[in-house]
C-alpha cells in the first residue's frame, strides 16, 4: 500500500470474493449456469461430496475448472500493479 501499511488481505479473502463473484448469475462459455458444484470443484470444497456430484458428466474435469476460473471477473482491479511477493 502506498501509505506504508501492510496489505492485510489473505488468500482466503480472495477465495471468498471469487465465490461471491461466481454466484452472481455467471455462465460458462456454453451458456450453462455455473452451479454450486462447479464452484466447489474449483475452490476445493468437499461438503456433500461436491467433487463426485459431477461424475458421469460429458465435460472434461480440466475444461470445467478452466471455464469456471475464467468466469471470475474483477474489472476494477489492476492485478498487474499488485506486488505478489510473500511477506
Amino acid at each position: 500500500m502506498s501509505d506504508g501499511q501492510k496489505w492485510t488481505k489473505t488468500f482466503h479473502s480472495f477465495r471468498h470474493a471469487a465465490i461471491d463473484n461466481l454466484r452472481n448469475n455467471k455462465t460458462l462459455p456454453s451458456g450453462e449456469y455455473i452451479l454450486e458444484t462447479h464452484i466447489g470443484i474449483v475452490m476445493g470444497h468437499t461438503k456433500e461430496k461436491l467433487e463426485t456430484a459431477q461424475y458421469g458428466q460429458n465435460r472434461s474435469r480440466l475444461e470445467l475448472r478452466k471455464d469456471v476460473i475464467e468466469a471470475i471477473e474483477f474489472p476494477n482491479v489492476d492485478f498487474e500493479a499488485m506486488n505478489w511477493k510473500h511477506v
